[in-house]
């Protein structure tokens, strides 16, 4: 269900009316999060959902509420004042601080699969310190640093090429067939907005490995008797991909 990724009420310019961001995903291993507030009144009920079933309802007088998370949990929330409508985000939690968009392995003598174009954009604001990443036709993701000393690592890495396949006893071209090609890395674009990324970013381009060549298969030989064919030839290796940076205001 969508329909809780929508704002009851527009949002206000240049103001983090709530926290956590709509959508966002907030890097951390700490199983606490706060939720707050700008909003006019002197009393709120927060209620808080993971998935679809209720974990927390409270009134409170103050701008800010601490819950309990879990990793991988989604999470959607609502802040209601006395006086107005309710606000609702949503947003999920992470303690796995990597994403990939590698190549896949080629299958019986096929070749990997490169790696992929990965736009990766660090900005610091009002938040904190946020990550955009997109590879592909993948939606856009924005992870949230909560927590010092996190790095994030990013892979682009070429597929590895699949085996040759084996050769067929006795038929009449017994040979093994040929690896597959390795498949090269990828490319990454990181767009900084003067925040050091090597401080905060691990990326990994490297080309996949080339596929076996298969192994021959048995014949009679009418001077050796019985013996094995040649093994195919072992795949091509790849490229390492590029890492290119990007300054922005």
């Amino acid at each position: 269900m969508l329909w809780w990724l929508l704002l009851l009420t527009p949002e206000l310019p240049h103001r983090p009316d709530l926290y956590p961001p709509e959508g966002c995903i907030l890097l951390q291993r700490s199983g606490r999060v706060r939720l707050r507030w700008n909003l006019p009144g002197k009393k709120f009920e927060v209620k808080l959902w993971k998935d679809e079933a209720l974990v927390s309802q409270v009134k409170t007088t103050d701008a800010s509420f601490p819950v309990s998370v879990t990793s991988g949990g989604r999470y959607r929330w609502t802040v209601t004042p006395t006086v107005g409508k309710a606000r609702r985000h949503a947003f999920s939690v992470t303690d796995d601080f990597s994403y990939h968009c590698d190549g896949r392995t080629g299958g019986l003598g096929l070749s990997g699969e490169n790696g992929g174009q990965v736009t990766a954009e660090l900005k610091r604001d009002q938040y904190g310190m946020n990550l955009f990443i997109g590879c592909k036709d993948q939606p856009r993701l924005h992870y949230l640093f909560q927590e010092p000393g996190i790095r994030f690592t990013l892979t682009s890495r070429g597929g590895n090429g699949g085996p040759g396949r084996k050769g067929r006893d006795h038929a009449p071209d017994p040979g093994g067939g040929s690896g597959g090609n390795a498949g090269w890395g990828g490319n990454i674009k990181v767009i900084t907005h003067n925040a050091p990324w090597r401080e905060y970013l691990d990326i990994d381009v490297r080309a996949g490995q080339p596929g076996q060549g298969g192994p021959g298969g048995w014949f009679y030989n009418q001077q050796h008797g019985l013996t094995q064919a040649i093994n195919g030839d072992n795949g091509r290796p790849g490229r390492g991909g590029r890492v290119e940076t990007h300054l922005q205001p």
